[in-house]
């Protein structure tokens, strides 16, 4: 018995492997839609003839046994898929997919628990008497609403409705704005990829299905000797219908749904694990108005406030509240009052930060809270204001060489020559500069990866000593230009101004602080094979490098690779983050951009929450890539964040739109 069910799906397997390939490119589970169409939709012909069902021994040969389990183990992985599904929806869509989701994988599990009987049963038939056997052939052709053939009906329409316009799983995945906006990506799928796993997973149970209603009426045959092969074609037509009427919505959801890909929040925020800062590029600093350096024209000006202009910096002596603080080396911006007697707690040496908190003076006590308080502050300190000079707040503006402040502009592109694409980015930090680091796998026919997806190491592109800080007036930076021809670039830096206005580095300073959030996204006939960071005027933005490909044989056109972007100096629409926090206190990032026309600015953290000693946004350095890996056609910059706090930048990826191949 068993024997007849491996062979016709070993046959079919390879005959729809050889006649039609991966009409849908393997996104999800190890056997292409069409193959698993395939093998139901022929098994009423392999099975032709079998009719001695009840006394045949079966004899499996090796790769036979491997493609039974194949099919048995196919969606063992039901529950991850639905918790993933459930992880990708908000709140206020949580409650109308929760049924519908319990309701598709309830059909499932009780498709798979039927298969696992059968799979039992039909090796063993010997060991069941008569009265099992009829039973077990009721369940398999019953029309009963408790019975098989009921619930492979059922499967289609709970997954996507009775018509498109519907309200269902599909359409609410695909086409809800409130979804996609939150649908970070925990598991390295898509929305795309998620409706295509599940119309995956829905054939499969269906075939599994079918596969125990056949072998029902073959049993029915046996027990009753009566013909049933009007029942069993029948059923493969049915089968049929079902499948092509279900693969129409689904190929319409495909074309609506999201392909970008970005992380979501981690359960818990680890700096250098999850995510890196650019303090203190700016920072909260107090100083005496007396020390502050400025120009003949602010000789008769009295007021912290006034003291805006980017000339201000501070004198040799002492330009600091406390003798054991760091003084700020750089420009002074941004100034004001604050109180005429505050008192400060200074963050311990070894801190990133200047100050933990202050108190201002009112009503006779320290009271009036910014910051957070510790439960114990080593180095208190209380600051007055003694006419004719105030205590100013300034921005300090560092321009020590010293700070993480600095983006690297050169290219980042897979091995085309060895067939190489993009499959994944995450941002990695060498000395002081943030690189974009690429994960790379081999194209394959039908756009997919044919081996295990590597990280390529940033030192395979430039030395990891590149543009460190401790001998920067010595260092010769080397940038492999041209790898083929051996064409190197030899760039020294001497002075300041050379070090961050150059076409090597994005370097963030108070007047070139803007990060553009795009998204840039290649033609259907090209796959993604480079990234870059770009200095767009003042901004920060992002380029990608294409490559033609054919589809068929998964061959690069190596010769005609370009890069792809646009000339803009900066975004239309800014992002304001009101009283923004340190993004780490926030309890789940909410909001996300979504539009080409916005840009974010790098600025400090707000005076009353956290004195300003952290600069905001955060920096998400967690992997973003697809899983199982598959090609990209783009890439981005984008900005997650809470209502009232700093949020994470981070890069984001689209993957290949393989909906233009679905037949």
């Amino acid at each position: 018995m068993k024997r007849w069910l491996i062979i016709c799906c070993s046959l079919l397997l390879l005959l729809s492997l050889s006649q039609h390939g991966a009409a849908l490119p393997i996104l999800g589970t190890e056997i292409a839609l069409k193959t698993i169409f395939n093998i139901g939709v022929g098994i009423a012909k392999a099975i032709m003839g079998a009719h001695n069902v009840l006394k045949e021994k079966p004899i499996l040969t090796p790769g036979e046994s491997v493609l039974s389990d194949q099919l048995k183990t196919l969606s063992a992985d039901v529950k991850q898929m639905k918790y993933a599904i459930l992880d990708k929806i908000t709140t206020t869509l949580r409650d109308k997919l929760t049924s519908m989701v319990n309701e598709l994988f309830k059909l499932i599990n009780d498709v798979q628990r039927l298969y696992m009987r059968f799979y039992e049963m039909y090796g063993n038939l010997g060991n069941y008497t008569r009265k099992e056997l009829e039973n077990f052939a009721d369940v398999g052709t019953s029309y009963s609403l408790t019975e098989l053939r009921t619930t492979l009906e059922m499967l289609h329409e709970t997954l996507v409705g009775l018509d498109f316009r519907d309200e269902s799983i599909i359409t609410i995945i695909a086409t809800k704005s409130e979804a996609y906006d939150t649908m970070c990506v925990k598991n390295g799928q898509s929305s795309q990829q998620l409706i295509n796993n599940l119309y995956e997973l829905v054939v499969t149970s269906h075939t599994k299905g079918l596969t125990v209603v056949l072998f029902c009426y073959y049993l029915r045959e046996a027990l009753e000797n009566v013909n049933y092969d009007y029942a069993r074609d029948s059923e493969v037509n049915h089968f049929k219908t079902a499948i092509t009427s279900t693969s129409e919505k689904i190929k319409q959801a495909l074309n609506l749904s999201p392909r970008e890909i970005w992380t979501c929040d981690p359960q818990k925020h680890q700096q250098g694990q999850t995510f890196l800062k650019l303090n203190p590029v700016f920072q909260t600093f107090f100083t005496y108005q007396s020390d502050i350096k400025y120009t003949a024209w602010y000789g008769a000006v009295h007021t912290c406030e006034s003291m805006v202009d980017k000339r201000l910096w501070c004198r040799s002596h002492p330009c600091k509240v406390q003798p054991t603080e760091r003084r700020c080396y750089g420009k002074l911006r941004d100034c004001e009052y604050v109180a005429k007697w505050f008192q400060i707690c200074h963050a311990p040496p070894k801190s990133d930060r200047r100050y933990d908190w202050i108190k201002i003076y009112k009503g006779g006590e320290y009271t009036d809270i910014h910051g957070v308080q510790n439960e114990r502050c080593d180095n208190t300190q209380g600051v007055g204001s003694t006419w004719p000079f105030h205590t100013c707040a300034c921005n300090c503006e560092s321009e020590s060489r010293e700070e993480d402040r600095f983006f690297s502009l050169l290219d980042v592109k897979s091995d085309i020559g060895d067939n190489k694409v993009i499959t994944g980015l995450r941002l990695v930090k060498k000395g002081h500069v943030y690189h974009i680091e690429i994960q790379q796998g081999t194209l394959g026919i039908n756009a997919s990866i044919i081996d295990a997806s590597q990280w390529k190491n940033t030192d395979e592109l430039f030395n990891q000593t590149t543009l460190s800080s401790d001998e920067i007036a010595t260092y010769h930076y080397q940038q492999i230009s041209s790898p083929q021809q051996n064409d190197y670039r030899i760039t020294m830096f001497n002075e300041w101004v050379d070090w961050h206005k150059n076409n090597l580095v994005f370097s963030v300073t108070y007047d070139q602080s803007a990060v553009n959030l795009n998204t840039r996204e290649l033609g259907p006939e090209d796959v993604l094979t480079g990234v870059r960071f770009h200095q767009s005027g003042s901004a920060l933005d992002i380029q990608v490098h294409g490559t033609p490909f054919d589809y068929a044989t998964g061959r690069l056109d190596t010769k005609n690779g370009r890069w792809i972007f646009i000339n803009r100096a900066r975004n239309v629409k800014e992002i304001v983050l009101k009283d923004p926090d340190i993004p780490v206190n926030s309890k789940k990032s909410d909001r996300f951009s979504k539009n080409n026309n916005e840009f974010i600015r790098f600025r400090r953290t707000n005076f009353r929450k956290d004195v300003g000693q952290n600069v905001i946004p955060y920096l998400d350095i967690q992997d973003i890539v697809t899983n199982p890996p598959i090609p990209l056609s783009g890439a981005g910059i984008y900005h997650k964040y809470q209502e009232g706090y700093g949020g994470f930048l981070g890069l984001k990826i689209v993957h290949y739109d393989y909906a233009q191949h679905w037949d």
